[in-house]
Order: C-alpha cells, then sequence, then structure tokens
C-alpha cells in the first residue's frame, strides 16, 4: 500500500471509530479483525490485505474507497442541512452535543455544518439514507 493511503487508511479508520464512540476492542469484535492489526491499521504501520479492508470497511459501514481516500471534510461548509432517515435496523446520530435514535420510518434533518456522527447501536444491520444538501456556493 502506498505511503500516502497508509496515511490516509490511519487517518480514515480512527476519525470513523471514534465517530461511532466504539474502542478499538469494540471494532476487533464487529469486524472479526484482532485488536492488535485494528491499533496497526490506525498507526498507519498496517499492511492490511485485501479481505481486512473489506472487514474494517463493513464494521465501519463505508467503502473501501472511504478508507484509503483522503479524509472527508467533516463539517461541511456553513449552512449545509442533512436529512437522515432509518429505513431499517436502528442508527444513532451524534451531532451538536446531542444523540438521536432513529427507528425505522424515522426521518431527521439536522445542521450538516457542525461536527457529526453516525453509528449502528445494535447487532442487527442498520439501513440509511443520508441527504445532504450543500448550502449554494
Amino acid at each position: 500500500m502506498a505511503e500516502r493511503q497508509s496515511h490516509h487508511l490511519a487517518a480514515n479508520v480512527k476519525r470513523l471509530r471514534e465517530s461511532r464512540g466504539l474502542s478499538q476492542q469494540q471494532m476487533s469484535r464487529l469486524s472479526g479483525i484482532p485488536r492488535p492489526t485494528w491499533a496497526s491499521l490506525e498507526s498507519g504501520s498496517a499492511n492490511p490485505t485485501l479481505a481486512v479492508l473489506a472487514r474494517a470497511a463493513a464494521a465501519l459501514q463505508v467503502s473501501i474507497e472511504e478508507l484509503i481516500g483522503a479524509p472527508q471534510g467533516i463539517p461541511h461548509t456553513e449552512g449545509t442541512r442533512e436529512y437522515l432517515t432509518c429505513e431499517s435496523g436502528r442508527v444513532e446520530l451524534s451531532t451538536g452535543g446531542e444523540v438521536w435514535t432513529l427507528d425505522p420510518g424515522d426521518a431527521l434533518v439536522f445542521r450538516g455544518d457542525q461536527r457529526h456522527g453516525y453509528r449502528n447501536p445494535g447487532r442487527r444491520t442498520a439501513v440509511a439514507i443520508s441527504v445532504v444538501a450543500f448550502a449554494p456556493g
């Protein structure tokens, strides 16, 4: 893995895990990746196989491209609004110092220009749709 991608992977894995409020041990259990390997992913010292990347991405509910790509800007630009709808399972949204729990059929509109994160608090697969309405540039 190229050095830049390894750096992106480390930053993204750590940011995504922390935004979900999970420990490395919890991510290890969710992903089936040993905790020392997870720690290596976050430190940038790992040279993971495609299988490890796929497990990490699945546990974090993102694509492999999101894991190795340049970190995404969070929060979005001022004035951005997000619309989140829970399709199945349960989704937690943390934003503005509050935590909201969405069940199937629930929808929430929130400011996308403040720090926010999503996580699946249950064991069942959760499916949510997020629509981002960027502020006019």
